[in-house]
């Protein structure tokens, strides 16, 4: 009987060997699995945002065509309004392209209030 029971601990032991790397095996797989929807909901994501961006430059050149057509026949003066409207664009990229430096005087802007602010508190 003992070699018996030994053998069939040895079989156990063999099944739950497997066992445990059927679990391990099936960890890795939902792991894989969840990494790679969070991957195609971020490329997802992605691509929606480079439709809008692309559908709202579009519409961001007609909006900007009417306007200078409009202050064209509004004010009766040709193509110069054009180039206002132009440099007026270029001024915007120019501070989106600079974005860190306008962060960061907008922060300081907010933050000089903001310590104003607690001063106006703290000496009340």
């Amino acid at each position: 009987m003992g070699l018996k029971q030994s053998v069939s601990e040895l079989l156990n032991l063999n099944e739950l060997k497997n066992d445990i790397l059927k679990l391990i095996e099936a960890k890795v797989e939902l792991k894989k699995l969840e990494v790679q929807e969070k991957a195609e909901s971020v490329v997802a994501e992605l691509a929606l945002q480079v439709v809008l961006l692309l559908v709202g430059s579009i519409l961001l050149v007609f909006v900007l065509q009417v306007l200078a057509y409009a202050l064209d026949q509004w004010l009766g003066e040709p193509y110069g309004l054009y180039i206002i409207t132009t440099l007026v664009c270029a001024f915007f990229v120019g501070l989106i392209v600079q974005k860190d430096w306008f962060k960061s005087h907008l922060q300081a802007i907010i933050q000089k209030k903001i310590d104003a602010r607690i001063e106006e508190k703290t000496e009340a």
